[in-house]
């Protein structure tokens, strides 16, 4: 009795530790774990290749359950329509025959990753009255460039824990907003004069990260030999995990994605 008490305590504190291990990210919606599972799937490795070959990390992410419907907003503020915008669409959630767009992916417990050369710049607009992209995901060290296409003002708050919060109007003449992202976390972009515009800017620390596209696929950059974990974050149903991922050298490893409601 005492040796299947002992056990039991043994495979609770490995799931504990399973499901609260930190993604590269920050607080908002990182913390939260998700319904779903993380699988291995077919795993090439080569023969005769050297030992420090990079392998390859792909996959797809697909969506099972009743999906949210994805309807127009219902609080769009007049000066938006009159600026003959269109009624924008929740668009938190995009699936298609299955798959789920708009995950980010990424690797835990990384290499050392290389210096940076130069700064990246990415790109967020605000454009009939929501951000474009409503995903981003850069690197630590990136500078990023808020804009507004619009005829109306907007502004620009980050919701940041561990970079410099921000929180600034850009008007329909205004300059463009330039902002350095230095410390991993998931960052969430608000527009305070019309709530309703969302954005999630989420920033890692190395150079291993993907995001699912409208097929529900992904590809992380090559990286070295190893074992890691990956996690995959959606900003309306959490956070999966995998602990162990083991890319072999000059392979590559397909993993399966699943989220569930």
């Amino acid at each position: 009795m005492r040796a299947l008490t002992l056990t039991l305590l043994c495979l609770a504190a490995m799931c504990l530790a399973a499901c609260s291990e930190k993604p590269a990210g920050g607080k908002a919606g990182s913390k939260r774990p998700a319904s779903g599972s993380i699988t291995l799937g077919t795993v090439s490795a080569p023969e005769g290749v050297d030992e420090a070959d990079p392998g390859v990390v792909r996959g797809r992410v697909v969506f099972e359950g009743k999906a949210p419907e994805m309807l127009p907003l219902g609080e769009i503020k007049k000066e938006c329509i009159e600026a003959g915008h269109a009624r924008p669409i929740d668009d938190r959630v995009v699936i298609t025959d299955g798959a789920l767009a708009g995950v980010v992916l990424t690797i835990q417990r990384a290499p050392e990753a290389p210096a940076l050369t130069e700064t990246p710049v990415a790109h967020v607009d605000q454009s009939s009255c929501v951000f474009v992209p409503r995903i981003s995901v850069v690197r630590a060290g990136t500078e990023v460039r808020f804009t507004n296409s619009d005829s109306l003002a907007h502004n620009v708050s980050l919701k940041s824990s561990l970079n410099a919060p921000v929180n600034q109007t850009i008007g329909s003449d205004g300059a463009p907003m330039l902002v350095r992202l230095d410390e991993a976390e998931i960052i969430q972009v608000k527009c305070d004069i019309h709530p309703w515009m969302v954005a999630w800017v989420t920033v890692v620390d190395h150079p291993w990260y993907a995001m699912s596209g409208a097929d529900g696929s992904f590809e992380l950059p090559p990286l070295p030999p190893g074992t890691y974990g990956v996690s995959a974050w959606h900003e309306l149903f959490g956070t999966l995990q995998l602990r162990k991922l083991e890319v072999p050298p000059g392979g590559s490893v397909e993993v399966a994605v699943t989220f569930k409601r």
